[in-house]
């Protein structure tokens, strides 16, 4: 997979590496006008590619998160054996992600974002991290991403080091779907609006205009 260099820092920077803010809104852009011509296929073929971005980001950000966390118990001792097995089971080595079909207003709604609809041509997605970087991504990580960073004991996982390098793979796959699928992530919970317990992105996902 390629990617331009150039776009792949610009998603770098909007997402919060260099932004205290945390992360990032995409820049604007003139999405789809969709009428109700629209077939059904449409929509279908759409979920496909959503679908499709789901298992092979879940697929990457597994395999990196595999390679960061062995660096990691080769150079600080951490986690115990016991830890690993235990994220093993517990599908803790990966994301989240949820294609909401159905009850999308009513979620929202739940979710605080009660003024929020679905356009034509749109479809609701959620993402969320492994419930251990929901929860703790700000602690260590000052060597990925300097005093944005919390220092921790020397007997505590910086799991903030593990939140921003995996956060590279989702990066680098949407913008990658934008370019070269024609998707469009449309964010909307705000920055640095997060909830641990439930997402970290909401997005409308829909076509971009050809």
């Amino acid at each position: 997979m390629e990617i331009n260099p150039n776009e792949l820092k610009r998603i770098r920077n909007e997402e919060g590496l260099r932004n205290p803010d945390d992360v990032y809104e995409l820049t604007p852009k003139r999405g789809i006008e969709i009428g109700s011509e629209v077939k059904n296929e449409q929509m279908e073929l759409l979920k496909e590619d959503i679908r499709n971005f789901f298992a092979e980001t879940e697929k990457e950000y597994q395999e990196a998160f595999g390679a960061l966390i062995a660096e990691y118990k080769e150079n600080k001792g951490l986690p115990s054996d016991k830890i690993l097995e235990y994220l093993n089971d517990h599908n803790l080595d990966k994301p989240v992600f949820t294609l909401v079909e159905g009850g999308e207003e009513g979620l929202l709604a739940n979710y605080g974002f009660e003024g929020e609809r679905l356009g034509e041509g749109e479809v609701l997605a959620m993402f969320q991290l492994p419930k251990q970087l929901a929860q703790f991504w700000q602690k260590g990580g000052t060597e990925s991403w300097g005093e944005l960073g919390e220092d921790v004991g020397p007997m505590i996982i910086e799991w903030g080091h593990f939140y921003r390098e995996l956060m590279e793979v989702v990066w680098e796959k949407i913008g990658y779907y934008e370019s070269e699928k024609g998707i469009r992530f449309d964010r909307i919970n705000g920055i640095g609006d997060h909830d641990p317990k439930l997402y970290y992105y909401i997005w409308k996902i829909s076509r971009w205009e050809d």
